[in-house]
């Protein structure tokens, strides 16, 4: 391609030069940017293509560090099939993620590796990566409901807990009553796995819990694969909780015990 007719030197350097170059780096940044793909096929319990699922393909952090969480979806298409375009570099875990039809408990690191979520690297070198993942068995549905046990309000602010045993792989949501239905969609429930035992924890900030246990309820329970559960909780409220929280800062000041006189 011949610049001549338009190139102009300053100072002895070739403007038309640099800007042509300028062009070339960024359109090789924009190929290696946005030219990956990862695509694959979602296969239900009954062996038959899982149509109309969410599937979300979540970057996974390359350092011990925290990292901003990078996650995208898309949707299974009449054959099952699903694909993210346009993904950058890196590792990323891909799983079911459709909370409404019952899957997205089983996408933690554990489940990293099994049929129901896959990992994949997406490189310069391997630009595109295919999956066939399998879905879970379908959770069960817990809806928590709380209400101030001295007033019989309700309780917006609801975050619950659940895990295996107490220790391990505890996932938590916390969610506003008055946001529960968004776009016609019921977000206030939590996903349990299936056919499994599970210890579960409620907790809502200024109130006690149900034994009035640092400020947490605890409780275990099984729930079958699509079991909707609802529990009605009385929460009383912490007292000494909020008469800290309505102190004025020279008054937390004068009451901390340790403080310099």
């Amino acid at each position: 391609m011949s610049v001549s007719a338009v190139c102009s030197k300053r100072n002895g350097v070739n403007i038309c030069s640099m800007k042509v170059y300028r062009c070339v780096v960024v359109l090789m940044l924009s190929t290696s940017m946005f030219g990956q793909r990862i695509h694959g096929v979602l296969v239900g319990q009954d062996g038959q293509p899982a149509k109309k699922i969410m599937v979300a393909a979540r970057w996974l952090c390359p350092g011990p560090g925290l990292c901003r969480i990078s996650q995208t979806s898309a949707v299974t298409d009449q054959n099952g099939e699903f694909s993210f375009n346009r993904v950058g570099f890196g590792k990323y875990v891909v799983f079911a993620d459709d909370k409404e039809a019952g899957y997205g408990y089983d996408a933690g690191p554990a489940a990293t590796g099994t049929l129901y979520a896959g990992t994949v690297e997406i490189t310069p070198e391997h630009p595109d990566a295919e999956l066939r993942l399998f879905l879970p068995p379908k959770a069960g549905f817990l809806d928590v409901r709380l209400t101030d046990q001295s007033t019989g309000t309700e309780i917006s602010t609801v975050t619950v807990s659940v895990a295996e045993n107490s220790d391990a792989n505890r996932s938590q949501t916390t969610f506003e009553r008055s946001n529960c239905h968004l776009f016609g969609h019921d977000l206030c429930y939590v996903l349990v796995p299936p056919d499994t035992q599970v210890t579960v924890r409620v907790s809502s900030a200024g109130y006690e819990g149900w034994d009035g246990k640092n400020d947490v309820t605890e409780r275990t329970m099984r729930l079958a694969s699509g079991d909707r559960v609802t529990w009605e909780v009385q929460l009383k409220p912490d007292l000494k909780w909020r008469a800290l929280m309505n102190q004025t800062p020279s008054q937390l000041k004068t009451s901390t015990p340790n403080s310099p006189k």
